[in-house]
């Protein structure tokens, strides 16, 4: 259990560790070992082989899908790709009498989301509807990882 004691707290921050698995392979103990002890050693082992990994972090991402207009599509797609770190997935355009409709789907970062409302009012001009879901995680870049770091802990 000193195993699920380290992944679910982690070394990093104390983040869980996601994708990790450990094998204990063997134990040498005699008649005054105690299982705290196997325990410890077990703990200072894991920890040991995580300071030696390429550990990062993990940011929640949305699967978010814009309507807009096509002459708003340009500025939502660079809003989207350079102040939010954002991933298009897809643009598609549907036609009616008027005027052309473009779904953009793309993934953005939670963390980018904040304020998304009040941003893309003012992109279209009140314009674009949108809808987000939680999409899973994926890896930090590492200059946000650093920026984590240095706000929570200094590392």
């Amino acid at each position: 259990l000193a195993v699920d004691d380290i992944l679910s707290a982690g070394i990093l921050l104390g983040f869980q560790f996601i994708g990790v698995r450990v094998t204990l392979l063997s134990v040498s103990f005699n008649s005054d070992t105690t299982l705290s002890a196997i325990r410890y050693c077990t703990m200072n082992s894991i920890q040991s082989c995580l300071k030696n990994a390429d550990i990062t972090l993990m940011e929640p991402v949305l699967d978010v899908e814009i309507i807009t207009q096509q002459s708003y599509v340009g500025v939502v797609l660079s809003d989207i790709t350079g102040k939010r770190r954002g991933i298009v997935k897809s643009v598609e355009g549907s036609s009616d009498s008027s005027n052309t409709v473009q779904t953009i789907r793309c993934q953005i970062p939670l963390k980018e989301t904040l304020g998304y409302s009040t941003d893309i009012r003012s992109l279209t001009q009140g314009d674009a509807s949108f809808t987000m879901n939680v999409a899973g995680f994926r890896l930090m870049p590492e200059m946000e990882v650093r920026k984590v770091l240095a706000a929570l802990g200094g590392y």
